[in-house]
């Protein structure tokens, strides 16, 4: 533990802060959003201060941030990763879930909610200010949901009993889709997904003989993880980059070029068309920029569990 990391103790920020702040670190400069969005709307009465965990250097991460050590005045605020999945299988499981003064995203990372299904027509409208198509984004994540549900089991396994044989890279690189079409070709692509998962639980089976599906379910199913919302615990990143990502970028690209044909039809000369079309691009936003600036997920189920662990902090430790 680094020198500056030893001092940061929730005692040292009541003495500094002389009782009337609390401080709240989190992973990374991307993560300030987010948890400022939390304390904004769930912890309205609590002064605080939310930074990234620092220890003198450019190092970020969860790592890093349970250097920490987290008390009333000293909040940590990170993703989950598998930990809350673990619950206390491991020591740092154990930690974040039992802590009162850590709080985690109960998805995989941040950035599942950013994809969080009934929130990405606003995302295709924001990067093409036009919703004239007909796409069920919730079926078709619940679809993918169910394909990838059971290599997810092997992955989850794999990490309660600390395999390295089945990685979560190796999961992700398994459950990525290329650049498709969803109103056109997204049956085949899950088809084709599908089939490649089947393959891979083939060449694990033999590898994991105490692998038991019921009872990994079980546990699962008791921390609400089911075969239609695996999308949510899945790897944040690789869920945005390789699966939500393709999926928006043709149904964007396609109402973009109706836009631009409208305005074709509606120009007065081809220097119109230019001015409209620029302040059209000016408008809207990339796919990426949409997804990231996201914050249409306050009701999914898992930021319940946010907004009711921030109150039960609020309620038994009022530390202001």
């Amino acid at each position: 533990m680094s020198r500056l990391t030893d001092r940061l103790t929730s005692e040292r920020f009541k003495v500094r802060y002389r009782g009337q702040h609390v401080m709240a670190y989190v992973e990374n400069e991307e993560d300030l959003p987010f948890w400022k969005d939390i304390f904004s709307r769930y912890a309205t009465t609590l002064p605080i201060k939310i930074q990234t965990s620092i220890r003198g250097d450019s190092t970020r991460g969860k790592s890093i941030l349970l250097e920490l050590t987290e008390g009333p005045f000293l909040l940590l605020c990170m993703d989950s990763d598998y930990d809350y999945l673990l619950q206390n299988t491991t020591v740092q499981s154990q930690r974040i879930n039992n802590s009162d003064f850590i709080f985690q995203t109960y998805t995989y990372s941040i950035e599942n909610y950013k994809c969080y299904a009934p929130s990405l027509d606003t995302c295709v409208y924001q990067a093409s200010f036009n919703d004239n198509y007909d796409v069920n984004f919730t079926a078709f994540l619940e679809y993918y949901s169910k394909i990838v549900y059971p290599l997810f089991l092997y992955s989850f396994y794999a990490e309660k009993i600390e395999n390295r044989i089945f990685t979560i890279t190796d999961f992700n690189n398994s459950v990525q889709l290329p650049l498709f079409d969803i109103r056109q070709n997204a049956v085949t692509v899950l088809q084709d997904l599908e089939t490649k998962i089947q393959d891979k639980i083939a060449e694990l089976q033999p590898l994991f003989a105490d692998f038991d599906a019921a009872i990994l379910m079980q546990e699962l199913d008791i921390l609400v993880v089911s075969p239609e919302n695996t999308y949510l615990f899945v790897q944040g990143h690789n869920l945005m980059d390789t699966v939500i990502t393709s999926m928006l970028t043709k149904t964007v690209s396609k109402l973009k070029g109706e836009k631009y044909a409208q305005f074709q039809r509606e120009k007065i000369d081809d220097d119109d068309f230019r001015r409209k079309k620029s302040e059209y691009d000016g408008k809207i936003c990339d796919v990426k920029d949409a997804l990231q600036l996201n914050t249409n997920y306050h009701d999914c189920f898992l930021m319940h569990k946010i907004k009711d662990k921030l109150a039960d902090y609020l309620t038994q430790h009022n530390p202001i």
